[in-house]
């Protein structure tokens, strides 16, 4: 299938992937400003804007046994006192508990269920410190090792951690430990809070667009070539006088794309505009060309507008934004990514606000 022409340049199996890249790059010139996401080696890295952190193990390059393997996610929030916490996920869902062993050795046990395990907060440290000093992580239940992580690049990750959070030098920290007290970790920023309209519920507006409405809706998204006999647009109230109307614009493999455009009037003469988002989502959206939502979904109930771009059909990276409306502008309340396709499906949070309905 054919995708627009601002589009199909980046198309790929690591597609999303740089439109990430290239989302990160400039959201350091607008607000909202997303946090800072790193690789080394066998481990990526990110946190948001108030300085929660999450690791996250990846599969060695060149290493396709994903049934063997387990990712092993490790989170802090930006508090000086904050626990960090630990979560494996693995294939075996029949296991019911764990043993991590470490170069050998074993180093701790935890319940299992449905293929995860988290690690009791009074053994977080213990087991943080083994793991950053570690070359490889198995996983097993009772004699049988059902999961494997390479360890390779922890140390560096966690210590990339200690650094983004202020714990470098302090008794807080997970590796840059220093011998200076918690009060000097600062306080993380608090969650930006953002305001927006709940849409209404049970609105009748109808939900076809009219031939010539349709016409000027094609016209005005660019997206008038890539329409199928089966092509139709999907209308939602946003407000008593707006409706989210997404037009579909192209799709591929595992990718469907949409330009999402406004509506207002009555139905049969309703006019269009290209909506304003204050951080760009999924592809496009700059130099005057639309913006453009990539597998967009949109939650009546909480007013949420989503795009979950993924990188290749397993959907272990890409990146995904979540959106709410002020009624002029769709205002970003979370942002995730995962630059690296090896293995680790859960992306990390780069972003987050809190949104807050506004009083009618």
């Amino acid at each position: 299938m054919r995708f627009p022409s601002f589009v199909r340049a980046i198309q790929g199996p690591a597609a999303v992937v740089a439109a990430g890249v290239i989302l990160l790059s400039h959201a350091a010139q607008a607000a909202p400003k997303s946090g800072p996401m790193e690789t080394f080696r066998d481990w990526v890295i990110g946190c948001d804007n108030v300085r929660t952190c999450t690791a996250a193990s990846l599969i060695p390059e060149g290493d396709t046994l994903f049934d063997r393997a387990v990712t092993v996610y490790l989170r802090r929030e930006g508090d000086a006192r904050a626990t960090p916490s630990i979560l494996l996920r693995f294939a075996d869902e029949a296991a019911t508990s764990v043993d991590l062993w470490v170069d050998g050795t074993t180093i701790a046990t935890a319940p299992a269920k449905d293929g995860t395990a988290t690690i009791a907060a009074e053994k977080t440290a213990m087991v943080m410190r083994a793991l950053a000093r570690g070359s490889r992580l198995e996983i097993r239940a009772g004699h049988k090792v059902i999961g494997t992580a390479s360890l390779t690049g922890s140390s560096a990750a966690l210590r990339f951690m200690d650094v983004q959070q202020g714990r470098a030098g302090t008794v807080t920290a997970l590796v840059a430990k220093g011998e200076l007290w918690a009060t000097a970790v600062k306080t993380p920023p608090r969650l930006p809070v953002v305001r927006y309209l709940a849409p209404p519920q049970g609105d009748s507006t109808s939900a076809t667009l009219w031939r010539e409405e349709r016409t000027r809706a094609l016209a005005l998204s660019g997206c008038a070539a890539e329409q199928t006999p089966g092509s139709e647009a999907a209308i939602h109230p946003l407000s008593k006088s707006q409706q989210l109307v997404l037009i579909p614009c192209g799709a591929g493999a595992y990718n469907f794309n949409s330009v999402p455009l406004i509506a207002t009037g009555n139905p049969g003469r309703r006019s269009f505009t290209l909506p304003r988002f204050d951080s760009r989502p999924g592809w496009g959206g700059e130099a005057g060309t639309p913006p453009m939502l990539v597998n967009a979904s949109w939650d009546a109930k909480t007013g949420q507008l989503m795009s979950y771009a993924k990188g290749r059909g397993l959907g272990d990276c890409g990146s995904s934004q979540s959106y709410v409306w002020d009624g002029s502008t769709f205002r970003l309340i979370e942002m995730r990514m995962m630059n690296q396709c090896r293995g680790a499906w859960d992306w990390i949070p780069l972003w987050r606000a809190r949104p807050v309905e506004m009083m009618k």
